[in-house]
């Protein structure tokens, strides 16, 4: 069986038993390969293809256009034979072939990243084993996915690769920051500021990089080369985004050009948070060791919520490099609010560009199961604990009211019928009612709801999303 290597992580390569593949033809059977091997985990509709390359063809020619695309590239992979080797085709569905001899480098790359996050879920430890796995992701990342290569024309496909290329560069970059956190705290400075500098490669003005690189300079005795770094990151963000150090940098330089210790207040790295490859839990459970230094930003936090259980609703973004503690600080300011408030609940929604083209409705529709019920969401969400899940489903009667009231809408589109959990001993006899209820009522609404689609629906669905979150 004749073994197929493929490069994406940098400039394209295809490689067919080790002599390099450059009979293509156009760029478009290029791609055409690279998404069917990255997405080899699922046929693809053929109408779905033809209009993902050729956007501006009538859906006859384009079908025609994507027949010739296939036939080039089994071509090129020499795969033309009756028993195909690398492609899998029927009239209607094309797939890589995932259990054909090939190697992807992208799958690699994630596979490592699996490893350890399965290994280390909270992500705050490394062994000899996870060294391993992220020093192999970091090797295989020789640039950005496809970097330089585009499809003028081809908006699905160009939306897809800048999806692509997003979730790596940020995997890549979240893994060199690893890597060089440990490596600081372990006082091999050599190798923390060489860490540090590939993320500055990567990512010129990611200053979090800057600074790691100064320290692990200033305490291998290099002071003026961690001075010198400081100019380079300021020029860097003066030339690149027309602003200046943050304070946290400035300071850090302040502190190495005067000869203190780093060991003072402004010179300790700032807490990491682990790869996060799928949405991570933001409630830990309540053993669950909390990483924390962010009293001022938690005290903010806490007079928006003060003002929203006042009756003043309030929207907040959190925002900051990757690394920053962003998702630390949210935890544990969930965690602060739940103890403090007896009758407060979380409601938890995530979006990730992970899975092909991403759902930009998703963070609403969790949220949505979780207020409604859905103990398998709440299980997923970390382990919310009985106590959170206990006001969830005492709530339950009144928030499906409010649905009806204030969001009849909502379901069927974010919030399918047959998702609400099914009436059990354990939600307690109100909730399991109020449950047979609202299914009873929902199924007789008159009208088929709008799918999430049009300019119109998206306005009206969000301002019923709205209402029923202010109600609750």
């Amino acid at each position: 069986m004749p073994h197929l290597d493929i490069t994406t992580l940098g400039t394209f390569q295809a490689r067919l038993d080790g002599q390099s593949l450059a009979a293509f033809r156009t760029d478009k059977v290029r791609a055409l390969l690279v998404f069917l091997a990255v997405e080899a985990s699922r046929p693809h509709r053929r109408e779905a293809l033809a209009t993902m390359f050729w956007t501006d063809r009538p859906a006859a020619a384009a079908r025609n256009n994507l027949r010739q695309a296939l036939y080039r590239l089994r071509e090129a992979l020499h795969d033309q034979g009756p028993d195909s080797t690398f492609l899998l085709t029927t009239p209607n569905e094309i797939q890589f072939e995932p259990g054909s001899d090939y190697r992807l480098d992208v799958k690699e790359f994630s596979a490592h990243l699996v490893t350890y996050q399965a290994h280390h879920p909270g992500g705050f430890s490394l062994c000899e084993s996870c060294l391993g796995d992220l020093g192999a992701a970091v090797a295989l990342y020789g640039g950005d996915f496809l970097s330089g290569f585009s499809l003028p024309g081809c908006p699905q496909f160009e939306w897809w690769l800048l999806n692509q290329q997003e979730l790596y560069h940020r995997q890549a970059l979240e893994t060199l920051a690893r890597l060089g956190a440990y490596y600081e705290s372990c006082r091999d400075y050599h190798q923390a500021s060489s860490f540090a500098q590939k993320e500055i490669e990567l990512e010129p003005w990611r200053e979090t990089a800057h600074r790691r690189r100064m320290r692990a300079l200033a305490l291998s005795g290099e002071r003026s080369q961690a001075l010198r770094q400081y100019e380079s990151c300021r020029a860097i963000l003066a030339n690149e985004m027309g602003i200046e150090p943050s304070r946290q940098t400035t300071e850090l330089f302040d502190i190495i050009r005067a000869g203190d210790d780093l060991s003072v207040e402004g010179a300790q790295p700032q807490i990491e948070v682990p790869i996060v490859l799928l949405p991570p839990s933001l409630i830990p459970s309540p053993s669950a060791p909390l990483f924390v230094g962010f009293e001022s930003e938690l005290a903010e936090l806490e007079q928006h919520l003060a003002a929203s259980l006042s009756g003043r609703a309030q929207v907040v973004f959190i925002s900051g490099e990757a690394g920053s503690g962003k998702t630390t600080l949210l935890a544990e300011f969930i965690r602060r609010g739940l103890e403090a408030h007896g009758d407060l609940l979380a409601a938890i929604g995530s979006c990730s560009t992970q899975f092909g083209y991403g759902d930009p409705y998703l963070p609403f529709s969790q949220a949505l199961h979780l207020l409604t019920g859905d103990l398998e969401g709440i299980r997923s969400t970390g382990a919310l604990g009985e106590e959170h899940a206990g006001r969830i489903w005492s709530a339950l009667p009144f928030v499906l009211e409010t649905l009806l009231a204030e969001g009849p809408d909502l379901v069927g589109t974010f919030l399918p019928l047959e998702a609400l959990p099914q009436p059990t001993d354990r939600l307690g006899d109100d909730s399991s009612e109020a449950i047979a209820k609202f299914k009873a009522r929902a199924a007789r609404l008159t009208g088929e709801p709008s799918a999430p689609g049009s300019q119109s629906s998206q306005m009206a669905l969000f301002d019923q999303f709205t209402r029923v979150m202010l109600a609750i």
